[in-house]
């Protein structure tokens, strides 16, 4: 800054009538434009005094707030940042809420004027250096002569957090605040007791016990959904995990579904009065969808003036109505929905319950971390890459990835709509096989493929199911076959995680059932294709959600999905990945068939047991696909005793060198470990079948003292 700038004082009436914390100085912006003050330049000889009313007419180009860095003589002093003004200090705490911010540039614009944003500036504080890693752009009122106007409204994050927390009646609220997370890593025991004995019996029964309850009367469909929004409203406080609560709409309609029993003896459908919770995809009326975005506050998918807004709902949404099930919230997604954790602007970061030191996983993971939390028995993500697997798995869920066009996705949000090469998803994560199993079941009754054009008219069929039971109680006659993949070939899993598998192996094997390694083509060809296939757009998509704001983007998302600026591919190249990716899944099914001749029993392996990440859970900020079904289930704890580091390891890439540096069984120790089944394709019911026997396996026959050492 050339020019010597002092904070006007507030007046001695103002300092005895306001708070001790107004007494603070104002920033230039609030002196009057006639007043006879001026502003000194710092060298004479290289520039003129400038007039307050020169500066607002912008002789004064940008300014630096708070900063140490003399412009002019180019060092840094040795004293401390002066404080930010309080008008100024309202403003940056509005921009960043989450973060302590001591240094600011301040572009001055009109309209008309061309944007020159300052980049890659970077301020000393005492906090240590801080780089500019943002732009914010703010307008008073619109831009004129401008055909493309960028504004960030501050206020927008922070008034959407505050609604969803006034909507949590007062008598749910907490009113002391959680131990810190040395104190108290795990909360899924913790918040046992905020609730009655009679909202603990209710909420730690799974999806099938509650159907059960509600469908013959036993229970009524109000005191369950009133359970389970107390048990929500006090999970999302202690792990930020919802976007939109409307508990009130889901009493109203529990009410009504008792009032229905009463009337006609008999339940809405199989889900009467079993509440769901939905993934910030699903379009509910009366309640918006965000999807993590800021850009969508207020509108329908970024969109005004639609006549949606509110009034839209998702195919899926009407299906579950049918049903009898409540809805009753919609949980929290990064933006995008490109990542394996759980953060965005607008809520800030979803932490994993059973450990806080780990991520929740993404990007179904507030639907993770609420039902980790027990304050849901069963709710619907969708997965394209992961995003049911990882929260389910690092949330201690069951969890099922289907195949693309078993289950309704009609009408549901999106990111890189119209991308068609990989599809997502949409799929359950519950605390039983048998919860997934009833809702998948469920749906499919509703004949899906009446009304979405992508979704197979396949129904529920029970022969697939009990294939898998038949072998089972064959005592020996049968036997199932299972692949194991140890490892991706490209890193190796942590120790917990290979304990896992080696669980699941052992467990199968004293079940009677056959094990081969599983040596597919190499998954490095899948990761090149995903490369591929999210930047077809060049990420424009995403960017011009993010223009709308300003907003910044996290990192890992501009790394996978580029900035906007990046070569969009043509029709010929895009026909070429999918050439490739046709290719590759014929590869990896003539391989699947070969293992008829390695299993002994005269079929191709049923399902491959596999890590479904290299760690049981991602720290915090740090972070294929074949169209298979897959199906996850919890199987340990990682245990510091157990799951100790080889020292001796040598990584085998830098890809597998980082897995390798990130485990440390002490932050990891006590969280979740699973593991994943895959299947073929639309084999839901047969994978769902053999994730319940081998979970009730694990539970019957795993313990402590017989747990494999491994390690990494």
């Amino acid at each position: 800054m050339h020019y010597f700038i002092s904070y006007p004082e507030l007046s001695s009436a103002s300092q005895e009538t306001d708070e001790p914390e107004s007494y603070q100085p104002a920033s230039f912006f609030s002196i009057s434009p006639d007043s006879p003050s001026s502003f000194q330049p710092k060298d004479p000889g290289v520039h003129k005094p400038l007039s307050i009313s020169q500066v607002l007419e912008k002789k004064l180009r940008w300014v630096t707030l708070g900063g140490q860095y003399d412009w002019t003589n180019k060092v840094y002093p040795n004293e401390t940042p002066p404080a930010f003004p309080n008008d100024i200090a309202q403003m940056i705490s509005g921009l960043f809420p989450e973060m302590e911010a001591q240094a600011a540039i301040v572009n001055l614009y009109s309209p008309g004027d061309t944007l020159s944003l300052h980049r890659d500036v970077s301020e000393e504080v005492d906090r240590g250096l801080a780089q500019c890693r943002r732009v914010w752009v703010l307008a008073d009122g619109p831009p004129l002569g401008c055909s493309h106007a960028i504004s960030f409204h501050p206020t927008h994050p922070k008034e959407r957090r505050d609604a969803v927390n006034a909507l949590i009646p007062e008598s749910w609220r907490l009113t002391t605040p959680l131990p810190s997370v040395e104190e108290q890593r795990d909360l899924t025991g913790y918040i046992q007791q905020f609730l009655s004995p009679r909202e603990l019996e209710i909420t730690e029964t799974d999806a099938v016990g509650i159907a059960a309850n509600t469908t013959s009367g036993k229970w009524k469909a109000r005191e369950v959904a009133e359970a389970f929004c107390h048990r929500a409203a006090l999970a999302h406080q202690m792990v930020n995990c919802l976007h939109a609560i409307f508990f009130d709409a889901a009493i109203a309609d529990a009410q009504k579904l008792d009032d229905y029993y009463a009337e006609h003896k008999k339940p809405v459908g199989p889900l009467h009065g079993v509440p769901v919770s939905l993934k910030d995809q699903l379009h509910v009326k009366g309640v918006e969808t965000h999807m993590g975005y800021v850009g969508w506050i207020g509108t329908f998918e970024g969109k005004k003036g639609t006549g949606k807004e509110k009034v839209f709902e998702s195919e899926m949404v009407r299906e579950l109505r049918n049903l009898g099930a409540i809805l009753y919230c919609k949980t929290s997604v990064p933006h995008t929905l490109m990542m394996g954790e759980t953060a965005n602007n607008i809520i800030g970061y979803t932490y994993n319950p059973k450990n806080r030191y780990l991520s929740s996983g993404g990007s179904s993971g507030g639907e993770g971390a609420l039902i980790g939390l027990r304050g849901s028995a069963l709710g619907l993500g969708t997965d394209v890459g992961g995003s049911i697997r990882i929260p389910s798995a690092f949330n201690g869920l069951y969890g099922l990835k289907p195949s693309s066009g078993r289950l309704p996705y009609e009408g549901m949000a999106n990111s890189m709509d119209g991308q068609n090469t990989i599809l997502s998803a949409v799929g359950p994560l519950g605390t039983s096989a048998g919860a997934l199993k009833l809702i998948v079941k469920s749906i499919l009754s509703q004949k899906p493929w009446l009304y979405d054009p992508l979704v197979a008219e396949i129904p529920w069929r029970d022969e697939q199911e009990q294939a898998v039971y038949d072998i089972v109680k064959s005592n020996g006659g049968e036997q199932l076959a299972f692949g194991v993949m140890r490892t991706d070939g490209i890193v190796q899993p942590q120790p917990p995680v290979c304990r896992a598998v080696e669980m699941v192996v052992q467990t199968v094997k004293r079940l009677g059932h056959k094990v081969i390694e599983w040596e597919p083509p190499s998954h490095e060809t899948v990761l090149s294709l995903c490369s591929e296939v999210w930047k077809f757009d060049g990420g424009a998509d995403v960017n011009e959600v993010f223009s709308k704001t300003g907003e910044p983007m996290e990192e890992g998302v501009t790394w996978l999905l580029g900035d906007g600026t990046s070569e969009q591919y043509t029709g010929s190249r895009i026909a070429a990945v999918n050439v490739a990716k046709r290719q590759f899944q014929k590869k990896y099914m003539d391989y699947w068939n070969t293992t008829a001749t390695k299993t002994g029993t005269g079929r191709p392996v049923d399902a491959v047991i596999a890590p479904v990440a290299p760690f049981a859970a991602a720290k915090k900020n740090t972070y294929e696909y074949y169209d298979y079904t897959s199906g996850v289930l919890p199987v340990t704890t990682a245990d510091k005793n157990i799951d100790v580091v080889d020292q001796g390891y040598i990584p085998k890439n830098q890809h597998d060198e980082k897995v390798y540096k990130n485990y440390d069984p002490e932050i990891f120790d006590g969280a979740h470990v699973s593991v994943q089944l895959v299947g073929r394709r639309y084999q839901e019911e047969k994978i769902l079948a053999i994730i319940e026997v081998i979970g009730d396996a694990l539970g019957k026959h795993i313990s402590g003292e017989n747990a494999v050492e491994t390690k990494l």
